[in-house]
């Protein structure tokens, strides 16, 4: 048994066994998630992680990202930017793809795509987001992209749950899984202030106005 950091690791030198471990250790989180998380971040991670199932029947699994599909679903964008290796910001995505920085400003702030630019202008530019998008896909969140096989219902649910986790953040995924949580505990946020309001405007979920926490129940 191999020992890294003092602990054993029983897979360490199977590297073949590690994209296995990744997808079990993926499903007794969202186990557990579920089951324990307080119930206002649970919903929030299931609206997200539906949106990012829509994303997925929208683009043929991840299949077909071109310019008509862009056009056409502009606001799968930030799922798509959370869907690479590594996951990036929309800065990065725009110095990377060499597009105007107000053509992925449409798509995802305004859900739409520009206006003002012709056809042809517009085409590029979305095929040369969708060429910086395919080079960087993680194909170990979406293992069927390197077998060219349909995925089944699971393996698409737990996809769509890791790309749910990265569009809700860091932040928010260490808030769903704390219930003592100091800023929430001493002043009420807006949900646009909320890591997991920040969550659902990233993909279009719905927020409302969180309710006044009273500072005696909490001690304060």
């Amino acid at each position: 048994m191999t020992l890294v950091g003092g602990y054993p690791s029983i897979n360490a030198s199977r590297p073949g066994r590690w994209k296995a471990d990744i997808a079990e250790s993926v499903d007794l989180y969202n186990a557990w998630f579920m089951q324990f998380a307080p119930k206002t971040y649970r919903d929030t991670r299931v609206a997200t992680t539906n949106k990012v199932e829509l994303a997925l029947r929208q683009t043929a699994d991840l299949t077909d990202i071109g310019p008509h599909v862009l056009r056409r679903y502009p606001s799968i964008l930030p799922i798509l930017r959370m869907a690479t290796a590594p996951p990036i910001a929309r800065d990065r995505l725009i110095g990377l793809s060499g597009v105007s920085r107000g053509l992925v400003h449409n798509m995802e702030i305004k859900r739409r795509v520009s206006s003002s630019m012709g056809l042809a202008a517009l085409n590029a530019d979305l095929k040369r987001i969708e060429q910086t998008i395919v080079k960087l896909i993680d194909r170990d969140v979406f293992p069927w992209l390197g077998h060219k096989k349909k995925p089944g219902k699971v393996e698409v649910r737990r996809a769509a749950t890791i790309v749910a986790d990265r569009l809700c953040g860091d932040e928010t995924r260490d808030f769903c899984i704390s219930v003592e949580y100091p800023r929430a505990a001493t002043r009420p946020l807006r949900s646009d202030q909320h890591p997991g309001g920040r969550c659902r405007q990233a993909v279009g979920v719905k927020t409302e106005r969180l309710p006044r926490t009273d500072r005696s129940e909490v001690g304060g």
